[in-house]
C-alpha cells in the first residue's frame, strides 16, 4: 500500500506541471478586405493601416519557449 501511495503522491504533483507547462498558441483575427491589397512592400494601403500587429514571438527551437533573439 506504501508504494500505491507513493505512486499517487508523485502523479497528483506532476499533472499540474504537465498542465501549466504548455505553450498556448497565440490567436489572430484575419479580416475581409473591401478593397484589393497591394503587396508592393509599401504598407500604405488602408487594408496594412487596419491589420492588427502580431508580435512577442516566442522560439520553437533551440529553447523551447525562450524569447526570440531576431526579429
Amino acid at each position: 500500500m506504501f508504494t500505491f501511495s507513493k505512486y499517487l503522491i508523485v502523479f497528483i504533483l506532476f499533472i499540474p506541471s504537465l498542465i501549466y507547462s504548455e505553450i498556448k498558441p497565440k490567436q489572430y483575427t484575419a479580416n475581409v478586405l473591401s478593397s484589393e491589397l497591394k503587396i508592393d512592400g509599401i504598407p500604405d494601403d488602408i487594408a496594412w493601416k487596419s491589420a492588427s500587429l502580431a508580435d512577442s514571438f516566442i522560439q520553437l527551437e533551440p529553447n523551447e519557449g525562450g524569447l526570440i533573439s531576431q526579429k
